[in-house]
């Protein structure tokens, strides 16, 4: 569903977290409402997927960028219970998940991991699907609802040289999981396997065990179909997670979608594009692109397109427009 910017901050006071202007705290909405009208935001929606919590609130403050500049210009301060960004910033070597497009047709999946996480037992989630299914952007939109943080490998093995360092590391950042209730997701997670063992050390795999045995630590991973071969030489490591398979969206799926996917654009482009143009990119992809990269390969055609039109003053995109930008596409292999 969509809720308006007056809404969303109506139902911020409404759950009672603590709103302030200029260090003021706002006791009614009408300073909110008339900054929103000056701004012109009264038209202006946000998705909105219940419950309405902190994640949720936070995710709109860090990550959309009409909104960040709302607050920063009118100088307002939302006082919350839990801050997600606030335990990015102070637990090294992860990263917070962040969804661009508007999510669709993966109900099904998202319902299928709240009830996966909620398990008492074996509570931890291997996604298993081709590269560019979706598998980050389904656990993007799972992190409105809990408190979800990326693990960033590169920097977690990074200037490790001494046995034992990277061991504290990674335990440091489990415990800290642990502690604030943070499930950790683990991109690539078939890296595991060898990460942490040169010169002695203890792999990142055998470290995890324990704690996934135990259960208080919750974790989701993602892999390919080939890449999960890795994982399956070490059993025990694999019996800790439910594995999920993730298929691609097919061409009908994102057909049925096109408004949305145009929405997610128009907050970036001040472009006019017809969904029959949009429909007609996606056709024309549909004929080259392996169903699994359909998807990605047609967001990354409306934005090249959509960032050519405006580097070239195009306010209106035709389909002449749309033939001329592939053809430089092709051309210079950004697309296949």
């Amino acid at each position: 569903m969509k809720i308006s910017v007056f809404e969303f901050f109506s139902l911020i006071i409404e759950k009672k977290y603590p709103v302030y202007v200029n260090e003021k705290k706002v006791e009614d909405l009408s300073l909110i409402k008339k900054m929103i009208n000056e701004t012109r935001l009264e038209k202006y929606y946000l998705d909105y997927t219940p419950p309405f919590n902190e994640i949720f609130i936070n995710k709109y403050f860090m990550e959309n960028e009409v909104i960040k500049e709302f607050i920063t210009k009118n100088k307002i301060k939302v006082k919350l219970a839990e801050d997600i960004k606030n335990h990015q910033e102070t637990l090294p070597f992860t990263y917070s998940l962040i969804n661009t497009h508007n999510f669709f047709e993966r109900e099904n999946e998202l319902y299928l991991l709240e009830i996966l996480l909620n398990k008492k037992i074996k509570s931890n989630i291997l996604l298993l699907g081709e590269e560019g299914v979706g598998k980050t952007a389904l656990v993007a939109e799972l992190s409105k609802k809990y408190k979800i943080l990326g693990l960033n490998l590169a920097e977690m093995i990074a200037g490790t040289h001494l046995r034992g360092a990277f061991e504290k590391r990674i335990e440091m950042v489990l415990e800290k999981c642990i502690e604030n209730k943070i499930v950790l997701f683990i991109d690539e997670i078939h890296s595991v396997y060898t990460l942490g063992n040169s010169e002695g050390g203890i792999s990142l795999s055998n470290i995890l065990k324990p704690y996934l045995s135990q259960g208080e630590l919750k974790v989701i991973g993602a892999t390919t179909i080939d890449e999960v071969k890795i994982l399956k030489a070490d059993k025990a490591f694999m019996r800790r997670f439910f594995i999920l398979e993730i298929y691609p969206l097919n061409y009908e799926n994102i057909k049925k979608n096109i408004k949305l996917i145009k929405e997610s654009f128009i907050s970036l482009y001040n472009i006019n594009i017809e969904d029959e143009h949009l429909l007609y990119i996606l056709e024309n992809l549909n004929k080259k692109i392996k169903p699994n990269l359909l998807l990605d390969s047609f967001l990354d055609s409306i934005d090249i397109i959509l960032s050519i039109a405006e580097k070239e003053n195009i306010v209106n995109i035709n389909k002449n427009n749309i033939d001329n930008i592939l053809a430089i596409m092709k051309n210079v292999n950004l697309i296949s």
